[in-house]
């Protein structure tokens, strides 16, 4: 299966722009051959979260509308980056998945709010709950996650330990982190035997390097600093390969669970 990451610099609070780059790069996505595309975190407002709050909207708003169009008049499935989802009062920093009829498969509201310097936890509540679905393109179940939750490595083997075959990671990860989101990526992939596909911004201060990497940790395409349709195919044979032993089967559950009371 042909997917593609969509890497764009967003401008912030600037939807009407933001859509047209989407559009465009959606557009040579499928023009190439994607049947699958991934979208960076927030890539509809940017990550000034001030800003994106004024711009929060609904499933039936304008983010989700274009997402919908687009899916459906490229027959693309798409994980849809993250928009600022406003329910009764609150706010969430939320994915979709949409098939290439158009229609919404599921959502997943980021769990793990980076507090550090963004202060995402003062403006957004957290979600509480793991997301995968059986994907109709890739005829595989796909995990949902947003940038910071790659810092769990815990989230992501709960992921893979429901039979979650590849990961879906939009992201606005900052240049001067990014050797540590590269290692992430590769370690997410290769641990949990997972293809992973990770959507970054560019631009400003976002370090791009949009990843899509295989169940061995290999990167298999990555992408530059720039506004940019990377794609790479997907070979779902390696699954039957002898190579990609897991180990699940010799985890001590007891000793692997995490024991708060030590933190």
């Amino acid at each position: 299966m042909r997917v593609a990451i969509i890497q764009m610099k967003s401008i912030s609070g600037d939807k009407a722009a933001n859509f047209r780059l989407a559009e465009q790069l959606l557009q040579q996505a499928a023009g190439g051959g994607a049947r699958f595309a991934v979208l960076p975190e927030l890539w509809s407002t940017g990550f000034d979260l001030a800003q994106a709050v004024v711009c929060g909207e609904s499933l039936q708003g304008e983010t989700v509308a274009f997402l919908r169009h687009m899916a459906q008049s490229l027959s693309l499935e798409i994980g849809g980056g993250s928009f600022v989802e406003e329910k009764q009062g609150k706010y969430y920093n939320t994915s979709l998945a949409i098939g290439a009829n158009g229609q919404i498969i599921t959502k997943y509201r980021k769990v793990h709010l980076f507090s550090y310097d963004m202060a995402e936890d003062q403006y957004l509540s957290a979600g509480d709950q793991w997301v995968g679905y059986d994907s109709p393109v890739a005829a595989l179940p796909v995990a949902m996650m947003i940038c910071y939750d790659l810092r769990f490595p815990e989230f992501a083997r709960n992921l893979a330990l429901r039979g979650n075959r590849i990961f879906t990671v939009p992201a606005c990860w900052p240049a001067i982190r990014i050797e540590e989101y590269r290692l992430f990526c590769r370690s997410r992939a290769a641990e949990n035997r997972c293809f992973l596909l990770s959507a970054n911004q560019c631009g400003d201060i976002y370090g791009g390097h949009s990843l899509i990497v295989s169940p061995f940790g290999q990167i298999l395409a990555e992408a530059d600093k720039e506004n940019q349709v990377l794609m790479a195919d997907l070979d779902f044979n390696l699954f039957a390969d002898s190579r990609l032993f897991a180990s699940f089967q010799d985890r001590r559950p007891l000793l692997d669970e995490i024991d708060n009371g030590l933190l």
